[in-house]
């Protein structure tokens, strides 16, 4: 979950979080202003009810820059150490996290050394776990969504920096550069490019295709088909029923066989399985 400009909490919408949001493992990314007010008054106070960060606040207009102090943390592995986030835009009051972990170090006057991106592990009303993550700079990049997306238990769709559009049936990507992509699937499927009409793979766990410099692709999921029939096997020139295979049977078969005197005889073969005999 990620609320970016949620700076009014009073206690409705403490409750509908609470009941709705703040548990069952779920991830939450709080954006630079969130519960700065109650509708009333303006402080750190309900910000630190919900978040649950204790909060520097400077009633001040800053830009806002935060630079990465942790990349081992899942929610920031394999981002760059000298990734900086924010930009020159100056606005305030600013709320800055004195505790729970330091993902990113603020860039702030007066010489303060604080949070600009911190997690906490939280406790939800129901006695489920739940992450708070709080950012005092917006933009937060695209590996920082997959990581925190992972962590929540989510399906992570593609690895690389390309627009994804996905439900349970379609999954759509763009991309600008072009080059090879590789989608990954929630669960084994045949696939149907959805432009042209025409299969694309069938029970696979990943999309790999062929971008150019800009396409975007559609493909639909659909519940791998059923397998072939089982081929059924002749006897032998003795008469005798060839070994069957593992896990599988033979089919009740009756073909006609000719005689070499022109007299139509019938052979019977039995079917077999493994559960449960002849």
């Amino acid at each position: 979950f990620y609320f970016p400009n949620l700076f009014r909490i009073d206690a409705a919408r403490r409750k509908i979080l609470e009941e709705k949001v703040l548990r069952n493992g779920n991830v939450v990314v709080w954006g630079p202003g969130t519960g700065i007010s109650d509708g009333t008054t303006i402080s750190a106070a309900q910000a630190t009810a919900v978040t649950g960060f204790a909060f520097d606040f400077l009633p001040v207009n800053d830009h806002r820059r935060t630079l990465l102090a942790d990349v081992s943390h899942p929610l920031t592995k394999g981002l760059s150490p000298a990734t900086v986030l924010g930009g020159p835009l100056a606005y305030g009051p600013v709320l800055l996290p004195k505790d729970g972990h330091m993902l990113g170090r603020a860039w702030t006057k007066l010489g303060r050394d604080l949070a600009g991106l911190a997690v906490k592990e939280r406790q939800g009303a129901d006695g489920s776990k739940w992450t708070s993550v709080f950012t005092s700079t917006p933009g937060l990049p695209a590996g920082f969504w997959r990581n925190a997306a992972r962590l929540a238990g989510a399906h992570v769709w593609c690895e690389t920096d390309d627009i994804v559009l996905a439900d349970s049936s379609l999954v759509a990507i763009h991309s600008a550069a072009g080059g090879p992509r590789k989608l990954l699937l929630p669960r084994a499927c045949d696939v149907e490019d959805v432009v042209t009409g025409q299969p694309f793979a069938r029970q696979v766990r990943e999309i790999n295709v062929e971008l150019k410099s800009p396409e975007t692709r559609v493909f639909r999921m659909l519940p791998p088909a059923a397998p072939e029939p089982a081929e059924t096997v002749p006897a032998t020139k003795s008469g005798s029923i060839p070994p069957a295979p593992a896990g599988g049977f033979w089919w009740w078969l009756r073909k006609p066989l000719a005689a070499a005197s022109g007299v139509t005889r019938a052979i019977t073969i039995r079917a077999f399985d493994r559960t449960r005999g002849w």
